[in-house]
């Protein structure tokens, strides 16, 4: 792992939350749902067979690979004035899918539930504020996934109203805002071991310290997604790790050490059936951070009840995978299309 410790200037990583706002004046001028005393209705058109893939469509929805959820997105004007808390789908009517729309894999298919779960945001265009919504919209009734047609929505507001310049919400503090931080890189996904001596060579009080008051931060996104809906936190979020040894007696010991996971810059991606590889190009290293803080309760991997059962199986094999993919010529010098090994009429082998 690469280190280096940071101060507490780090406020370069602060992403747009949800959803991006150039497509917001887009949505204001054309509707993507039918408005109607009933609700919310979702024209439904025949699947999209591209060279990229099969794609279920409806209009309003977007889906830019077969990695990614088919999303179905709204913008309305917020006409309370008022800071939006919560949006949910009150009633819905759903509609059988058809025998072609059937037969297209659906790769984010975990995440469609019987009631969809809704991303909101609360944003501004020209001084006005709206309500900025998206849903998968599909559904699981009685164990088969069904298109949603129609929908109603229910929105609560906050009781105060929103303040005409603050109409965008960020995080109030960033976590790097204060403290001392220390920076790691990793550039593999697995998991990582930070032991005595690794916080020891960073310069911390080992004699001081106590392990429930170190917290790992990193989001371990790979690539970010070029889409402008796709989800980005605004700050570091806490990770989950787990301590080996007695952190109740408050002491650090040589003996002692954390585990975490972590993601690399590139990733492997489910795409139906198939694996994808997913090249980060801008970086080979993926960054999470240390921070020592006593005020606050350190993230851990919750513990797994042991099943009581005797074992009936026994594992000899499994799938893996392995990629070669050389960043190494660029044929104008420009752009993201790289290329590895060179094969020509003068190679011996290769």
């Amino acid at each position: 792992m690469l280190i280096m410790k940071t101060n507490k200037l780090f406020r370069e990583i602060h992403f747009l939350k949800c959803f991006v706002l150039s497509t917001v004046l887009f949505f204001l001028v054309l509707s993507v749902g039918g408005q109607s005393k009933n609700g919310v209705s979702i024209d439904w058109e025949d699947p999209a067979l591209t060279t990229q893939g099969a794609f279920l469509q409806c209009v309003g929805c977007q889906q830019t690979n077969e990695a990614e959820p088919l999303l179905f997105s709204e913008v309305k004007k917020n006409s309370m004035a008022r800071q939006i808390e919560m949006v949910r789908i009150e009633s819905f009517e759903t509609a059988e899918l058809s025998e072609l729309e059937k037969s297209i894999p659906l790769s984010f298919s975990k995440l469609i539930k019987e009631t969809p779960e809704i991303l909101f945001k609360n944003t501004s265009q020209r001084k006005e504020l709206y309500l900025v919504y998206s849903f998968i919209p599909l559904v699981i009734e009685r164990g088969e996934i069904r298109k949603i047609t129609n929908f109603k929505l229910r929105v609560e507001y906050s009781a105060n109203a929103v303040p005409k310049n603050n109409a965008k919400s960020y995080v109030t503090n960033s976590a790097l805002a204060s403290g001392d931080w220390y920076k790691m890189g990793v550039v593999s996904e697995g998991v990582y071991k930070v032991d005595y001596n690794f916080l020891a060579d960073l310069g911390i009080d080992m004699d001081s310290l106590d392990p429930r008051s170190i917290h790992i931060y990193g989001n371990g996104a790979g690539l970010l997604g070029e889409n402008n809906a796709s989800f980005r936190p605004d700050d570091l979020m806490k990770n989950a790790s787990s301590f080996i040894g007695n952190d109740l007696d408050g002491s650090f010991d040589s003996d002692d050490y954390l585990l975490f996971y972590g993601n690399g810059a590139h990733r492997i991606e489910h795409t139906g059936s198939e694996l994808h590889h997913v090249l980060n190009h801008y970086s080979d290293t993926s960054f999470y951070f240390i921070h020592v803080d006593a005020s606050e309760s350190p993230k851990r991997v919750m513990n797994q009840t042991q099943s009581t059962n005797l074992p009936n199986q026994i594992v000899t094999t499994f799938n893996d995978y392995l990629y070669n993919e050389a960043e190494r010529f660029n044929f104008w010098e420009s752009g993201r299309e790289w290329y590895g090994d060179r094969y020509n009429s003068l190679n011996d082998s290769y």
